[in-house]
């Protein structure tokens, strides 16, 4: 009795991972639509699994890296680094688990101007900061089902994103 009752699990667990191997196989892409104040900024088809490359990320930057410069001070010792910071317009959805279901996913989105440089620190040890605005949302994690559009949570009512998962049918 005990036999059968482990053959008889080990088929389903043997059952399970041809499952989801088969499942992840399938596959798959993602609509991407960015729009700000009802406009749209960004659109996108993109091949998020594949049998060949597997999961793939998403990314679109268009932007600068604005050096500034960022003083330390650790009691005696002062330090002056050279920063960069991104400034300008990013998209990054980078998928965490894909089967023939869903996607779940992560996006960052970043939609920022610089509005200028500040001083910062003590005399004898001055930085100087960009001074940054605009959208800046980090690792929201989504929930995408085949077959449905989803909003993506940006925090900033003059933006929405949206995302469509879809098989590609054979």
């Amino acid at each position: 009795m005990k036999i059968k009752l482990i053959a008889a699990l080990a088929a389903i667990g043997f059952a399970s991972v041809a499952a989801r191997s088969q499942a992840a196989t399938v596959p798959q892409y993602l609509d991407i639509t960015w729009l700000k104040d009802g406009q749209q900024i960004a659109v996108a088809r993109h091949l998020l699994y594949s049998e060949t490359f597997g999961a793939s990320p998403f990314a679109l930057s268009s932007g600068t890296s604005t050096p500034y410069a960022a003083c330390a001070d650790d009691g005696p010792t002062k330090t002056v680094r050279s920063e960069s910071l991104f400034v300008g317009r990013a998209l990054l959805v980078k998928p965490i688990t894909i089967d023939s279901n869903e996607a779940q996913l992560t996006v960052s989105a970043r939609d920022t101007t610089l509005e200028g440089m500040h001083p910062a620190g003590t005399a004898d040890c001055r930085s100087e900061v960009p001074v940054v605005h605009g959208l800046s949302a980090d690792d929201i994690h989504v929930d995408v089902p085949v077959g449905e559009t989803v909003d993506v949570p940006l925090r900033d009512s003059r933006y929405r994103l949206t995302l469509t998962l879809r098989v590609i049918s054979p």
